[in-house]
């Protein structure tokens, strides 16, 4: 008989062979997970045998490859998540009567490599995920429609997802397709073809970690050299196992690309950038440790401007960030710093634009006050500051971060509040342009203030109960521009507004229904009478109810005055918008309709409009995991105009589909 112990962590229970010729057999849980089978090892007499083992359901199978020795033996089932320390799960002994002398019997033949491969395969998981919406549509009726589509149009997209880890390696694939056979509709021209996807190769060793990408994704680092850049291209990353260094190399497409044609994304070099970046946290792993990333790239790419210059359609540039991250007194401050360097050609070597060197710099400081949020009337109140500084040069540009804001610099405080039921946010800026002092360049400063407050109150009961839970809002900024220097000769416009803007609003909810209301009042001086000062009043109402089943109703109301002051002119619109659907006969028969009505009025003639679409969907065979589901639909939409005074606005256009539906979802886990 086996005895022994087992840990909390995976309860197991053993089975011991009554002879030397039965197997081994450890019982494992049966709501036991793939992955975690993976960080399981079994030794027997201190030989590790996990590559000999069988599984047959969730149960560990051990069969000698010659019957046990007479005598004592020992299995271990050990953890090991982390293989330099391995953790004891259970252990148990178990004995042999008769037989040979040798303890080795059971061991004394190893498997071949085909065995051992066998073995290792029992212990790989993987899933796949295919979702699929394929629609042949044909119109029935039309009238006054320009640059119609096609009479039939067969159009669909699908989303495609594949996992497979097999020891230390994992392999995830995702992609998506389009179908549209009107060309005039198509992304690529094609009528099917692929569009985004990302092919990734992981592993975790013990002492390194590797990985490579292809297809679209960021490097992961966020800086002034690279920020929001998804592109198709390809990527490799080495490191230690622990994280301390993580280093990648990169080649990037410039453009957002769709379509199987260039698959990698690198097929033009007049359209990508390579480069790498390396990440070190020298001396812990720990939340907030020192960090350090460096970044370079190199490359051409559509031109974006370079601050001050007119923008061409095509540049050079390469450029490189340093970043340290630090946090300090238990996270609560938090610290980043970020010095960078961009050279920029805006039309390349063959053109005739110099290339500029330009720098920034970003800091920035965030803290929480306090050690404990302090208790206000009964109330935690959650407060934190944060203070900047940017710095961006003249030229300052990058091919891999398009939307950065070159020729400033910038100071911002700002902080937020969460206090029982309120949250509050306020920031406020400083900034100036023209940073390198250029002398044929104005001089502007921008002071920004901005700000948001919102409350949630208490249910109403009694009486009042149907104004059910409400919550407040006000929100707000102020902008004054200027002009700081106007360099002599200078004949451009001059600078000096004013902007403010305040909305104040209100939401609740009831039972089945919500409302809520709001206003936004804003205004523009121009105090150089360079353009016309203005003053906007907008309100808006809106309703939703629903059965929490089957029907929902959605409605929203919005008037605006627009008033010109200059001209005393004003300007008067209503927009109507009405949502409706339902489920006629439940995962058979679907109802949706939208309504919107424009209405304007005012100095000039602006024609009303009234825009309906609709469709009904009958769902004659409903889409489960693996088989497919299909639908016909009746769908079409109307927009009618309204001139008033001048009728020869006046026009309807309408347009009517019968649509076949097939939806179909995939899934597979192994």
């Amino acid at each position: 008989m086996g005895q022994g112990s087992v840990g909390a962590a995976v309860q197991a229970e053993f089975v011991a062979p009554s002879a030397g010729s039965d197997v081994v057999r450890i019982k494992l849980p049966e709501d036991i997970d793939i992955l975690t089978l993976t960080t399981l090892a079994v030794e027997l007499d201190a030989i590790d045998v996990t590559a000999i083992l069988s599984l047959d359901g969730t149960d560990f199978v051990l069969k000698p490859l010659k019957p046990f020795a007479a005598g004592i033996h020992q299995v271990r089932l050990l953890d090991i998540t982390n293989a330099e320390n391995p953790v004891e799960l259970g252990s148990w002994i178990f004995e042999i009567h008769g037989g040979s002398s040798s303890n080795a019997g059971a061991l004394a033949d190893l498997p071949d490599e085909t065995e051992l491969s066998r073995a290792e395969a029992m212990l790989t998981s993987g899933s796949i995920r295919f979702d699929s919406l394929t629609e042949t549509s044909l119109r029935l009726a039309e009238r006054n429609i320009t640059n119609a589509p096609d009479k039939g149009i067969l159009s669909g997209a699908g989303d495609f997802n594949a996992n497979l880890e097999v020891g230390k390696l994992q392999l995830q694939s995702r992609a998506n397709y389009f179908l549209q056979t009107d060309n005039d509709k198509s992304l690529t021209g094609n009528a099917l073809d692929l569009g985004e996807y990302e092919l990734s190769l992981n592993y975790s060793g013990e002492d390194l970690a590797l990985g490579a990408t292809l297809g679209h994704h960021d490097i992961g680092v966020q800086s002034l050299t690279m920020s929001g850049f998804y592109r198709r291209g390809a990527s490799v990353q080495i490191g230690d196992a622990a994280g301390h260094v993580r280093a990648k190399a990169f080649s990037l497409g410039t453009e957002s690309i769709a379509g199987g044609e260039n698959f990698s994304g690198l097929n033009n070099g007049d359209e990508r950038i390579s480069g790498g970046s390396l990440t070190v946290q020298p001396f812990s792993l720990e939340p907030g440790a020192l960090k350090i990333t460096g970044i370079f790239y190199d490359g051409k790419g559509a031109g974006i401007g370079d601050g001050i210059m007119v923008t061409e359609p095509v540049a050079e540039g390469r450029g490189w960030s340093a970043i340290v991250e630090k946090s300090f007194a238990d996270q609560r401050i938090v610290a980043r710093g970020e010095y960078a360097h961009s050279i920029y050609d805006q039309d390349g070597d063959a053109g005739s634009a110099p290339t500029k060197d330009s720098d920034a710099i970003s800091i920035s400081l965030d803290l929480r006050p306090f050690a404990s949020p302090p208790i206000w009337l009964g109330d935690t109140a959650d407060i934190s500051l944060g203070v900047s500084y940017n710095r961006l040069g003249t030229y300052f540009q990058s091919l891999a971060n398009a939307g950065v804001a070159a020729d400033r610099e910038a100071y911002a405080l700002y902080g937020s509040m969460n206090w029982g039921k309120s949250s509050s946010n306020l920031q406020y800026i400083y900034e100036t342009n023209n940073v390198d002092g250029l002398e044929a360049v104005a001089t502007d400063y921008l002071h920004n203030l901005s700000f948001s407050t919102n409350y949630a109150m208490e249910p109403f009961e009694g009486a009042m109960s149907w104004l059910g839970t409400p919550s407040v809002y006000l929100s707000g900024f102020v902008a004054d521009a200027g002009r700081l220097d106007t360099p002599s000769g200078y004949l451009g416009p001059g600078t000096n507004n004013l902007t403010k803007s305040l909305t104040l609003g209100g939401n609740t909810s009831v039972g089945n229904w919500s409302w809520g209301v709001s206003h936004t009042i804003s205004s523009y001086e121009d105090f150089t009478n360079t353009s016309s000062d203005t003053l906007n009043n907008g309100t808006a109402f809106n309703v939703n109810w629903t059965d929490f089943d089957r029907f929902n109703f959605g409605g929203a109301i919005q008037f605006n005055v627009f008033e010109d002051l200059d001209e005393n002119t004003s300007n008067f619109g209503t927009n109507i918008g009405v949502d409706v659907s339902a489920a006629i006969i439940r995962d058979i028969l679907d109802l949706n309709l939208d309504y919107n009505l424009n209405l304007s009025a005012g100095s000039g003639d602006q024609p009303d409009t009234h825009l309906v679409n609709g469709e009904i969907e009958w769902t004659f065979l409903q889409a489960e995991p693996n088989n497919p589901g299909m639908a016909l639909a009746l769908g079409g939409s109307m927009e009618s105009s309204n001139g008033n005074a001048d009728s020869a606005d006046d026009e309807t256009i309408y347009q009517v589909f019968l649509v076949f539906r097939v939806k179909a979802p995939f899934a597979y886990d192994y």
